[in-house]
């Protein structure tokens, strides 16, 4: 068969073969066309303004603010639990999500709803003693079942599905230039009050604002956020309610001239002050109409979820979430106990009968331990302020003891790792504080005993060292993690 390409000749002097010349004019031609078309591309990028586009996504005015990126920092942050954000109806979007909400109430020019989906995740179970404290604990487990179930097979509890709702105008907020009118009541467990099952933007009580309603009757804000939680004064419901309502509106409401609106005073103020609003901007239990230049409502916003948790904290700016944190799990020396037996606690019961027997044996297992470790009961009256507090936390803390009760929601200013052991009787069994300290990353064990008498209890003092011994200084391997129907690729 001929070949069908030129036959090789030797060249004359100083002459390039055929196939040679062939194939430089190829490869020239080869870069030519590439210089062409990527200056094509490069001016059709310029001339459209953006990358090519990302599927899934919207263009927004405001996103979440991501925390800021900290290197080699070992602590989590809420950017990890970001939520996404729907923010325009589409195609099979269910009806009751806040985009369709939104264009259903007014000009969907005008209102903005936005739907946000909470990453799911599991928690790991306490840690326990007996195994006999870990069946009572199980035991009421089902008072969680809305909101957690056991993964088959495994330690861990997992929050599936969970949504928020935000409503908005696209660029200043839903609800503009309206008179607003303040329920009956505050604080109440009624399934109207933010975060509750019945919390509706449509149960609101407004209306255009007429040139009327700027008369010196009424109250008027320019910005204002409803916060009216159950229990809205509590330090407790304050940080387990009001800073989830805040936080997830946080995107929104960001460098605006903010009031919120909320329930009577009590002992929260100072929290408010920690989450950026002070005295003049926070309206306790307001009555008669208001006129308000821009009216936010994000009161359907998840209990339990890593993100708001986070978020609270990072807008707390608690020690252990700055850049500049750098104190080590060996370098903390303060076990901190809650005791309920010294008068200062707002409701009676869940004493704990020995505590005198029970506080010495602590005493001589970190005797023993030989690490400089130190027993201190809590006195909230030692420190100024949340700021006070938050450091000594984040920075001396290593374990918080003592039975269930308002004292125990300080390890909220704890740094992740921070071991924290809670004491029960069968006949008072509550999940957030569990729920809570594995959000935050820290070591959580459950003591489940039958009551001595009431509420109160006698606890092992063996139980407690054992779980000193076992757990006090060391980093848990079990923690939150991700939840996902199919294997990662």
């Amino acid at each position: 068969m001929q070949d069908i390409l030129p036959r090789f000749i030797p060249p004359a002097e100083g002459r390039r073969p055929v196939y040679r010349r062939f194939k430089e004019a190829w490869a020239v031609c080869l870069v030519i066309g590439s210089l062409f078309t990527w200056a094509i591309l490069d001016r059709w990028s310029a001339d459209s303004g953006s990358a090519a586009p990302v599927i899934g996504t919207t263009p927004k005015k405001k996103e979440i603010a991501p925390a800021p990126e900290i290197p080699n920092h070992t602590h989590p942050t809420s950017r990890r639990w970001a939520p996404i954000i729907l923010d325009r109806p589409v195609d099979n979007m269910p009806t009751h999500f806040a985009p369709f909400i939104a264009a259903s109430i007014g000009n969907p020019d005008d209102i903005y709803g936005e739907e946000l989906l909470y990453p799911d995740f599991a928690i790991p179970m306490p840690i326990f003693a007996e195994d006999e404290h870990r069946r009572r604990w199980m035991s009421e487990t089902k008072g969680i079942s809305a909101r957690a179930t056991l993964v088959d097979g495994q330690d861990y509890f997992q929050y599936k599905g969970q949504h928020g709702q935000n409503f908005a105008r696209a660029e200043t907020q839903i609800l503009t230039n309206v008179t607003y009118t303040p329920p009956t009541s505050y604080d109440n467990w009624g399934p109207q009050s933010c975060m509750n099952p019945g919390s509706s933007l449509r149960a609101l009580h407004f209306e255009p604002q007429n040139i009327s309603d700027t008369a010196s009757s009424h109250v008027a804000i320019d910005n204002a956020l409803l916060a009216h939680t159950s229990d809205s004064w509590s330090f407790q419901h304050f940080l387990d309610r009001v800073t989830h309502v805040t936080a997830q509106a946080e995107h929104l409401t960001r460098d605006l001239n903010l009031t919120a609106l909320t329930g009577r005073e009590g002992n929260a103020q100072g929290l408010w002050d920690a989450i950026g609003f002070d005295e003049d901007h926070v309206l306790h239990a307001p009555g008669g109409e208001m006129s308000i230049e821009r009216l936010f409502f994000s009161c359907k916003t998840p209990l339990i979820h890593p993100y708001l948790s986070l978020k609270t904290a990072e807008q707390m700016e608690l020690a252990w979430t700055r850049p500049d944190f750098d104190v080590s799990l060996a370098e903390k020396k303060t076990i901190l106990y809650m005791s309920r037996s010294n008068g200062l606690a707002k409701n009676g019961g869940r004493k704990v009968v020995n505590e005198v027997e029970l506080l010495a044996a602590i005493h001589q297992t970190l005797v023993e331990r030989n690490l400089d470790e130190k027993l201190v009961e809590f006195d909230q009256d030692k420190f100024a302020d949340t700021r006070a507090l938050s450091n000594y936390m984040s920075k001396e803390v290593a374990a918080i003891i003592g039975p269930h009760g308002g004292a125990m929601m300080n390890h909220r200013w704890a740094a992740p790792n921070t071991l924290v052991i809670e004491f029960f009787p069968t006949s008072f069994l509550y999940y957030g504080h569990w729920e809570e300290t594995s959000l935050l990353n820290q070591t959580y064990a459950a003591v489940v005993v039958e009551p001595a008498h009431g509420t109160d209890m006698v606890i092992n003092p063996e139980h407690i060292t054992r779980l000193l011994q076992e757990n006090l200084g060391k980093v848990r391997q079990d923690s939150i993690r991700d939840v996902y129907s199919w294997e990662s690729e």
